[in-house]
């Protein structure tokens, strides 16, 4: 996918629903481990597996078996199509997400932008998710 694209309001409210329902099945304990939002580039991960399935880990690294299913969405699979489009190898992999732009990292760590959002009509994702994690956090 090239270019940019507008991300609408019911797309990133049903991206942030998709997470509060894969979230709220979480005790505590795992609920403060679980690996959503980077707060040094304040962007909002989740990782697909290599059946192209989106997931959200819990660790900054490879996630082999702890992780939860993140059910799919019109953003997600948005997503998932630039990502295949790069030709990876292996499939799969962890995604950032911005107002502005959609990006993974190589395994150089160089930042790889899979396209730019020219509108996010909803609620910051960074910000709508951080506060998602504090209300499930604070509720348990």
């Amino acid at each position: 996918m090239a270019g940019s694209c507008i991300v609408t309001k019911e797309m990133a409210e049903e991206f942030l629903y998709t997470q509060e329902v894969s979230l709220s099945k979480l005790d505590s304990e795992k609920l403060g481990k679980v690996c959503l939002i980077d707060l040094k580039n304040k962007t909002v991960l989740f990782s697909f597996d290599k059946a192209w399935k989106p997931y959200i880990g819990f660790t900054r690294g490879y996630n082999r078996k702890e992780r939860v299913s993140l059910e799919p969405c019109e953003l997600t699979e948005m997503i998932k199509m630039a990502f295949r489009q790069q030709g990876r190898r292996p499939a799969g992999g962890r995604v950032h997400i911005k107002a502005d732009s959609v990006f993974y990292k190589n395994s150089d760590r160089t930042k790889v932008e899979l396209f730019r959002i020219s509108e996010w009509q909803g609620d910051d994702p960074y910000k709508a998710s951080a506060a998602l994690l504090n209300t499930l956090e604070i509720g348990r």
